[in-house]
């Protein structure tokens, strides 16, 4: 039994002391009927969030809209450009889960601050971003702004580092970016984050605003590098020419049969591995519900893929086969276990596959 739980992929907007609900859609694809209860996963997100109705009956092939209420306490800190929350639904006859979905939020501590942040030069050594702000309050603001690298590996600066926003009136500033690069290789993705103080005469410092963009450092090959491999190329093809057959004909006789290394499959997965989702193909939605929790955890830092569990043999396919969000290319069981602690805030249900 599986029931499909849909969430917005856009991340709500939260304000500490204010009741905000999101829409979820249920969806049981079988053709049995099916009671379930609701809930909303612990963690710094569920402990001010719940399901209403808490339960639902679903007919077969049946849909139904529920809501997920949130409503953080006043005072609640405000420093997460994104959080992530679980809605689970649980079978009400033996308790066994039947569906899960991750959305996002973003804890902004007012609602009459807008912001958005563009990539101007998303993916070079130097990244530079727009940052756009309004303010569409009665009163005058102070903005204090800084930015932040995740993870924390390089530099990032805005400038001006204050801004004056009149009553509905707009503001605009420079991001700029140092992120550490690899030698080489892929480029390094992180993620840059603004964060913005209210310095008015009657405010009290605290962080009023948050915005994110995603972007990519290229590794740091260059000339030099580029022209060592081609000279350890072309003295490799040279030695395979003179080692060729008949050139040396005692090689012929001692050669055994000829071997080819074919590339990975797309669906290759090594162990150990990190499973972090997983859900049945009963359906064409199932993929795209896997999709979109796929790009929900990037878009939060997590280095994850999508693999169809038909085309892996380290991955049990069921009876119709699952679409599995994971992380593999650990060098160890430990380093797995690593990444799970490092993301169990995000990722509640992280396990490692020995």
């Amino acid at each position: 039994m599986h029931v499909e739980i849909v969430l917005p992929h856009v991340p709500a907007d939260l304000v500490p002391g204010t009741r905000t609900t999101v829409p979820a859609e249920l969806h049981n694809p079988s053709g049995t009927a099916v009671s379930v209860r609701l809930s909303v996963a612990r963690g710094r997100v569920g402990d001010w969030a719940l399901v209403e109705p808490a339960t639902a009956d679903l007919a077969p092939g049946g849909h139904t809209a529920v809501e997920v209420v949130f409503d953080p306490p006043a005072g609640t800190a405000t420093d997460a450009a994104l959080l992530p929350f679980t809605v689970r639904a649980t079978d009400a006859v033996d308790d066994a889960r039947v569906g899960s979905a991750t959305g996002l939020v973003r804890l902004t501590g007012r609602d009459d601050l807008t912001a958005t942040l563009g990539a101007e030069v998303g993916t070079a050594a130097v990244g530079r971003y727009a940052l756009w702000l309004q303010n569409r309050g009665t009163k005058a603001v102070s903005l204090g702004l800084a930015a932040r690298l995740e993870p924390d590996t390089g530099r990032a600066t805005v400038e001006p580092a204050v801004v004056e926003l009149s009553p509905g009136g707009t503001a605009t500033a420079r991001v700029t970016t140092r992120p550490r690069r690899r030698l080489a290789g892929r480029p390094r993705t992180y993620g840059v984050t603004v964060a913005g103080r209210d310095l008015s005469g009657g405010g009290d410092g605290r962080q009023v605003l948050t915005v994110r963009a995603d972007g990519a450092a290229p590794a740091r090959t260059g000339v030099a590098v580029v022209l060592a491999v081609l000279t350890v190329l072309v003295a490799a093809g040279a030695l395979t020419a003179w080692l060729a057959p008949g050139r040396l004909p005692f090689l012929d006789r001692r050669a055994g049969p000829a071997t080819s290394t074919a590339a990975a499959p797309a669906g290759a997965v090594r162990r150990p591995y990190v499973m972090v989702d997983s859900r049945p193909q009963l359906a064409p939605t199932d993929r795209t519900a896997a999709e979109a929790t796929l790009t929900q955890l990037t878009a939060v830092g997590l280095p994850v893929r999508l693999v169809d569990s038909k085309t892996s043999d380290e991955i049990a396919d069921g009876t119709n086969g699952f679409w599995v969000v994971l992380r593999d290319g650990f060098g160890s069981a430990e380093e797995a276990d690593a990444f799970c602690a490092r993301y169990r805030g995000v990722t509640p249900q992280c396990e490692v596959v020995r």
